[in-house]
């Protein structure tokens, strides 16, 4: 099987165990099976669980911020 973009060391192994620790909303999201999608999944589960709303635009004009976008992508490689 080949992936769209890069590849999940051993992602046929470790795929279960991440969607299922999705929330609903983000494990819904996802359409293909692709490592990116549930990469990307998790990226935004991890923003959710930070107290980020992703789906929303950022209430100030600065974003969401570097120091917030660095912890939510090191939680999601964590994960």
């Amino acid at each position: 099987m080949w992936m769209h973009n890069g590849n999940i060391g051993a992602w046929p192994k470790v795929k279960r165990r991440l969607a299922t620790s999705l929330r609903d909303r983000w494990f819904n999201f996802v359409n293909g099976g692709t490592d990116s999608e549930w990469a990307f999944a998790t990226f935004l589960d991890c923003l959710e669980s930070m107290g980020v709303e992703p789906t929303e635009a950022p209430s100030t004009n600065e974003g969401i911020g570097h120091s917030v976008m660095r912890q939510a992508m090191l939680q999601t490689i964590e994960r």
